[in-house]
């Protein structure tokens, strides 16, 4: 989750957002190491504002979701959650009213 606080102010001591690329005194991104951040700073930077955080974040999750969908071992688990997905989200037809 990004954390921002921003003012309009043209000081000299602003920074930019790499989220926004507005003004900011502070930004976090919760459970994101610095090390991590830093480095996704530097994406979003290199991308001359093709990217953001988010969209770099999204590309990783979906990446790792192709390779697990991919993984046999996954295949008969994700077949399995499908089938209770299915059976459980009907709606309950019982009268349960006793």
């Amino acid at each position: 989750m990004a954390n921002i606080e921003r003012f309009d102010s043209d000081s000299k001591d602003s920074r930019v957002s790499v989220l926004t690329g507005k003004s900011a005194i502070t930004l976090s991104v919760s459970g994101v190491p610095e090390e991590q951040f830093k480095d996704l700073c530097r994406e979003v930077q290199m991308s001359k504002g093709k990217k953001t955080i988010g969209s770099i974040i999204r590309g990783a999750i979906d990446k790792y979701t192709k390779e697990v969908l991919r993984d046999p071992k996954f295949q008969d688990e994700m077949g399995r959650l499908a089938v209770l997905l299915e059976k459980y989200s009907q709606p309950d037809n019982q009268d349960c009213t006793e």
